[in-house]
């Protein structure tokens, strides 16, 4: 009894410990998952400019690390969010940080207006999560602010743009202070901002990197403001040669006027005269430029003759000013489109230019027919007869199975150049080459022909961003899936992406840019000489081998060039131009590329005497086009663009890989200056300053009536300019064909100039007025009033035709 008494309590005492032991154990395996899930390593999380995010841009995530242990850590940071197609996406990078050190690290990634939040992970070298960050973006209530980012020496000196109401109050301005120490090195850094503001500052602080990163932020649609005063020479000095017409005064003070809110207000101001080649005067004081801008592809440059930072006091004594000068220089068509929640077309116009340029693997059909018309014909009466004449018809079936199977492997043989067998690609590059650097931008659709996970690695080197699917369905409350379909793993030398759960023959595309020096010398050069509508040139093909369908494009005007030989320089007078409408450019693409002839199908199945493969090719280098100049269509610019193709795959493949096929297009183009001064007289379009709209609904950027109303527009011809004869020039005859009602509508109403002596309009019935005709319909500073009536009603944009002036500048 004893006994069991004491093995009952040793029992007891042995539980209790066992007990203890696991507690002790569970414990400290807690506190060593604690460990091992940070709590000693920290994220914070900020994006954006002052967690300010916009849709359809490039965000800048922050992620502050903190590292509170004896040891080094190396792990991966992953930022995963769910887009409008349904896909998670997620950004992987590398991070290794030291013992007890902190560090702050910038990454850029490009989200669409659908997502709203975002999931940052911090994983240790096994693949294992330590941190979860969810971040919610508020990506609505931004929409209304515009952001501008400040770089000056004097920062408070230009914050009275703060807070400042545009567009009758419903948009703001958000000032951001910018620094030459922190200016991003991509564009992708900028993409944020709507404009940056840059006054007393010298810009040859930034660096290469940084200062090409504004240029292509600019390009990308941005809209770059400076100022000049007494430190012109810092502001455009760096920009001089390619922004300059000719050298600007030295600095000196003079009274400024400023004209706002039905007032006129003037200031002293050290300043200058700017003049930008091609420039459109936004604001003047007589016939003092003020304000002097230029389009750059999608964005705008514009300079002032003083420095902003010698406002302040102005600007917070009046306090409408700011909000006048930022909403002159956006022009109300940028401002629209700021407002409005942009909805971005680019994967469906660019889609079908990509599914249908893998040409060389449609079936011949021609073959194929024959092959069938063959099969039957052996297995029907031929087989049959000889079996028969010769009494063997009893084996038919068999002879017909065995013929069956011969046809069949036949066709599976020849076949063989219509499938996929690994990961395949379709691309189309445009390739700006300019006098210093060569700016790749490339549209890729990868595709698998199995549902199986499949990797690509590409140059790091590229940025690269998904083009995203619009779909009108999204459910604004999706969750982020478990299983990532598609991973970007950015390392020091490539960016790797692994794709996965996306479906056979899916598309997939992407959008990779890179800028490069131009060590080669590569692109078009040479001089155009453009007065009174005659053309002439000498270009130079500067690449290794021959380019087709070039053509020059200047503003709202084609030529036709055709091929040049590589390293070819041809001589061009008398150039014939077309007049284009900027409203529609698959007709103007087809032009140049000879798809617009009457189309004529022969016997032999040939289109135009080519046959389909060629043909197809063809209306895809047509397309291409048309998506190009569409594109990068942005209102006036003074120089002109030579365009041509190559039949040369790319120097250097998009991806690392020997395995996959790939085939497209590369769009080669160069920007050269035109000029239109001959024996002192200068010739150009009064389309250079944006027209004031008086009634009506106009489009500046497609020179086009918006709707069937009346429409009168003040049309600002220079005051610096003694005008000689104005040219009213129409769209170009081949665009009147019935053929093309369905795409363009050209104005055939009347045109009527306001008389400033009687205070009517007279209907014109001549496209060409000397001085004298003009006497009484030009104001006194240069401004000519042009009502266009009698629209015809329908949905499409009435294309306007262009005015000329040709004069002595003063």
């Amino acid at each position: 009894m004893l006994k069991e008494k004491i093995l009952k309590s040793l029992n007891r005492v042995l539980l209790f410990v066992l007990l203890f032991i696991c507690f002790v154990t569970s414990f400290r395996f807690n506190a060593f998952s604690a460990i091992k899930d940070n709590s000693n390593v920290t994220i914070d999380i900020s994006y954006g400019y002052g967690n300010i995010a916009k849709g359809g841009r490039y965000l800048p995530i922050h992620v502050f690390y903190s590292n509170f242990s004896t040891e080094k850590f190396s792990g991966k940071v992953s930022i995963e969010f769910t887009e409008a197609d349904h896909r998670k996406y997620a950004y992987e990078y590398a991070v290794n940080l030291d013992e007890n050190r902190s560090e702050l690290s910038n990454y850029y990634i490009r989200i669409s207006n659908e997502v709203n939040n975002i999931i940052v992970l911090l994983k240790d070298k096994d693949g294992k999560t330590v941190v979860e960050k969810d971040v919610s973006l508020n990506l609505d209530t931004n929409q209304s602010k515009v952001l501008v980012g400040l770089l000056s020496d004097n920062q408070n000196q230009l914050d009275y743009f703060n807070d400042v109401a545009i567009n009758f109050g419903l948009m703001n301005l958000k000032t951001v202070n910018l620094a030459a120490g922190t200016f991003p090195k991509s564009y992708a850094g900028l993409e944020q901002l709507d404009i940056i503001i840059i006054s007393n500052f010298r810009i040859r602080d930034l660096s290469n990197e940084q200062s090409r990163a504004l240029m292509d932020w600019v390009k990308q649609g941005g809209v770059l403001l400076m100022g000049t005063g007494a430190r012109a020479d810092d502001t455009v000095g760096r920009y001089a040669p390619e922004l300059l017409e000719d050298i600007y005064d030295t600095p000196s003070v003079r009274t400024v006027s400023f004209a706002f809110n039905n007032e006129s207000k003037t200031i002293d101001l050290e300043s200058t005269g700017i003049n930008l080649h091609g420039g459109n005067i936004i604001l003047s004081d007589g016939d003092f430029p003020l304000i002097t801008s230029v389009n750059k592809q999608r964005g705008l440059i514009a300079v002032a003759g003083f420095d902003f930072c010698e406002l302040k006091q102005f600007a917070n004594e009046n306090t409408q000013f700011a909000g006048y000068i930022i909403s002159s220089v956006l022009g109300d068509e940028r401002i629209g489109g700021l407002a409005k929640q942009n909805t971005d077309d680019t994967f469906q116009n660019v889609e079908p230019i990509l599914n249908s340029s893998e040409i060389k693997k449609l079936p011949p059909m021609t073959v194929y027919t024959l092959i069938f018309i063959a099969y039957i014909l052996l297995i029907g009466p031929i087989l049959f007869i000889y079996l028969r004449d010769y009494g063997l018809a009893i084996y038919y079936r068999k002879a017909v199975m065995i013929i069956s199977l011969l046809f069949l492997s036949l066709i599976l043989i020849y076949n063989g150049r219509t499938r996929f067998s690994t990961t395949f690609y379709n691309y189309v590059t445009v390739y700006e080459a300019g006098d210093s650097d060569v700016s790749e931008s490339t549209y890729v659709n990868l595709r698998n022909p199995y549902n199986k996970p499949y990797d690509v690695v590409v140059d790091s080197n590229y940025s690269i961003v998904p083009v995203i699917r619009n779909r009108s369905e999204t459910d604004n409350k999706k969750s982020l899936r478990r299983n990532t379909s598609v991973t970007i793993d950015n390392t020091e030398f490539t960016k790797n992406v692994h794709i996965n759960q996306i479906g056979a023959f899916s598309s997939n595309i992407w959008k990779l840019d890179k800028t490069i020096e131009n060590l080669n010398n590569e692109g078009f050069t040479g001089e155009i000489n453009f007065f009174d509508g005659n053309l002439s040139m000498e270009i130079t093909n500067n690449y290794n081998y021959k380019v087709k369908n070039a053509a020059l494009i200047l503003y709202g005007k084609i030529a036709v060039l055709g091929d040049f030989k590589a390293g070819e320089t041809r001589q061009i007078d008398n150039c014939e131009l077309l007049n284009i409408p900027l409203t529609d450019f698959d007709i103007t693409a087809g032009l140049i590329t000879g798809m617009e002839k009457d189309t004529t199908i022969n016997q032999n199945g040939t289109v135009n005497g080519m046959d389909t493969e060629k043909y197809m090719q063809q209306l895809n280098v047509s397309n291409f086009i048309s998506f190009y100049l569409k594109e990068n269509s942005n209102g006036y610019t003074a120089d002109a663009r030579i365009i041509a193709f190559s039949d040369e795959a790319l120097s250097n493949p998009i991806f690392f890989s020997n395995t996959m096929e790939g085939s497209g297009l590369t769009l080669l183009t160069s920007v050269i200056p035109v000029n239109s001064i001959e024996h002192g007289k200068i010739y150009r379009q009064a389309l250079l300053k944006m027209p004031l709209v008086l009634s009506g609904n106009y489009s500046y950027k497609d020179n086009a009536l918006k709707g069937s109303d009346a429409t009168v527009l003040e049309y600002f011809l220079g005051e610096n300019i003694n005008i000689e004869k104005v040219k009213f020039e129409p769209v170009s005859d081949i665009f009147s064909n019935p053929a093309y009602s369905n795409k363009i509508k050209l104005f055939n109403g009347n045109i009527a100039l306001y008389n400033f002596k009687t205070g009517n309009f007279d209907y014109i019935s001549k496209n060409e007025f000397s001085i004298l005709d003009l006497l009484i319909y030009l104001s006194d500073t240069n401004t000519m009033r042009v009502r266009y009536s009698n629209i015809e009603n329908g949905d499409l944009e009435t294309a306007l035709p262009m005015i000329s002036v040709l004069g002595v500048e003063k």
